[in-house]
């Protein structure tokens, strides 16, 4: 769910050409028929106190899965010490969006050992770009691309529209604009709403949106001339439009990049807003509400 969802989902994007396992991401709190004693189960939670992936683990649990845990601590660490199951630790005292580093990292490594990727050497091989082009957006001052996507999204609700090789990132934009920015956004994945985008934005004239556009690694499809298509689709083309591509040597140093833009987008959208990014609090009242209601007793128990 949520930050910690994201990993799993970012993983399922970069091994979907190559893997020959099939890889699920699973937000819901219970598993599907099919799984069985021959799945791995990768249950993530930063916290450890998510109810829909608790109960996700129990289920794992009764259908005889494999199971490798991960998170700073919580009930998740205790189900998993109960049941002699693997427990990856991470860093406490940080927001699960924040930890995702550690996260996909981990996840990345597991879907190594298990045959899932060749190798990670393209991930190791693109690191000192992405430190260098992190640094390139660090400096506030600077005029860099995260904050021209700041200047032109201003006063206007974002629509991202995605690569489908993107679409973990997608999510990640949209999430970091509400949770750091405090903003309402949404996400377009581009070859299968491009036509319904196009007739959507042309007949509506609704000036207080924006788009944005990300172009994955070398796509076959969706090129920058399809997606100056959508913006020209906008019949007085007096909506924001602008569309990114950023270089890279392969497809998994072009999604972190287009992750890290986001990040810092999003940060510098708040310090815009003068909004504070780290709090959460409809998040974290939301979460205490749904320990009260779950429905499940043997979960209701873990929160006395």
């Amino acid at each position: 769910m949520g930050g910690s969802g994201f990993s799993g989902m970012f993983v399922s994007d970069y091994c979907f050409e190559d893997s020959k396992i099939p890889i699920k991401t699973n937000g819901n709190p219970y598993l599907p028929k099919w799984v069985s004693d021959d799945t791995l189960l990768v249950i993530s939670s930063y916290s450890g106190n998510t109810v829909e992936v608790l109960q996700m683990f129990l289920d794992g649990i009764e259908k005889g899965c494999r199971i490798i845990t991960m998170c700073s601590g919580g009930k998740l660490k205790k189900l998993a010490d109960e049941y002699e199951v693997e427990c990856i630790l991470l860093p406490e005292d940080m927001q699960p969006r924040h930890a995702i580093g550690f996260m996909i990292g981990y996840t990345l490594a597991i879907m190594d050992k298990v045959g899932a990727v060749n190798d990670l050497e393209d991930v190791r091989g693109c690191i000192v770009g992405l430190k260098a082009y992190r640094d390139s957006l660090s400096d506030y001052k600077s005029d860099n691309e995260a904050k021209r996507i700041v200047k032109m999204i201003e006063g206007c609700v974002p629509m991202i529209c995605i690569d489908p090789s993107l679409i973990s990132i997608g999510f990640r934009w949209k999430t970091q604009i509400n949770e750091n920015s405090k903003r309402v956004a949404f996400k377009h994945v581009t070859k299968d709403s491009i036509v319904r985008i196009v007739d959507a934005w042309g007949d509506s004239h609704r000036r207080e949106f924006a788009l944005v556009s990300m172009l994955g690694y070398d796509d076959g499809f969706v090129d920058s001339n399809r997606m100056i298509i959508v913006k020209d689709g906008c019949i007085d083309n007096s909506i924001p439009f602008m569309g990114c591509f950023i270089h890279c040597d392969s497809m998994v140093e072009g999604m972190l990049k287009y992750l890290i833009l986001g990040d810092y987008m999003s940060l510098y959208l708040a310090k815009k807003s003068e909004v504070e990014p780290t709090a959460v609090p409809s998040i974290t009242d939301l979460k205490n509400r749904m320990k009260q209601m779950f429905c499940r007793m043997n979960i209701s128990d873990l929160f006395k």
